[in-house]
């Protein structure tokens, strides 16, 4: 262990030779923050991306299970302000899903597209968007701390940008991918970052037999002289 790396106080391994940058980054916790907010971030597109009555409906608490038998709709109904305040949730992620998407093939490297970067600068730059600077004790870390709090009057767009900064802020944008196959939004948790899809079921439709065949399998591929061999055995005993 003392050759290699050192155990950093949140259970992260850290490699010497990394840089004080990035072993302070996992030394801090910033890695564990940012997968979390990576999947606040997943997790509100892929919402957003399904539609407005599924962006209410993830909104709205079940009934207790033994209520729900004989019931069409097992969801409680939201009062109509509550409903609204969803509405404008979903409008605010609608304007910020085709920037994000825009970048889907920059996010892997930790980029934004300059596309996506102007989109929000305007988002950013709009009556709407107030930001108070803020501070106090942190009551965790038993330090102060700063933070960003809407104003009053300021949209939801306020909280899109405040989540969008922090991940920004933390380096998370390599933890957040759209799938190629099902354009779902994921986090990936590996340390190499090279998770390409969502999950198996993705996998197993994008490994078609196409692909195999154009990634030179052995099964499609040109049989050698000891595969002829075993071929031509199994052919015989089943002819015997």
């Amino acid at each position: 262990m003392s050759q290699m790396g050192r155990q950093s106080s949140g259970g992260e391994f850290v490699r010497r030779g990394q840089g004080k940058i990035g072993g302070r980054w996992r030394q801090e916790g910033h890695a564990a923050r940012a997968r979390v907010l990576a999947g606040l971030v997943a997790e509100y597109l892929n919402r957003c991306a399904a539609g407005e009555a599924a962006w209410i409906r993830a909104y709205q608490p079940r009934y207790h299970p033994e209520i729900v038998k004989g019931l069409h709709d097992p969801y409680v109904p939201l009062s109509p302000a509550a409903i609204a305040v969803a509405r404008d949730e979903y409008a605010a992620w609608l304007e910020a899903l085709p920037l994000l998407s825009d970048s889907a093939a920059e996010l892997p490297k930790g980029r934004l597209s300059a596309t996506t970067l102007d989109g929000l600068s305007q988002l950013a730059a709009r009556p709407d968007a107030r930001f108070a600077l803020t501070f106090g004790q942190d009551p965790k870390r038993g330090r102060a701390g700063s933070d960003l709090v809407p104003t009053e009057g300021a949209s939801n767009i306020c909280v899109v940008l405040r989540l969008l900064s922090e991940l920004i802020r933390l380096r998370g944008l390599s933890f957040l991918r759209r799938c190629p196959t099902c354009t779902k939004w994921f986090v990936d948790p590996t340390n190499n970052q090279s998770k390409l899809r969502c999950g198996p079921s993705c996998t197993n439709q994008f490994w078609s037999r196409d692909q195999r065949r154009a990634a030179h399998h052995a099964q499609y591929g040109t049989r050698t002289k000891k595969t002829r061999r075993i071929a031509k055995r199994q052919r015989r005993g089943r002819a015997a």
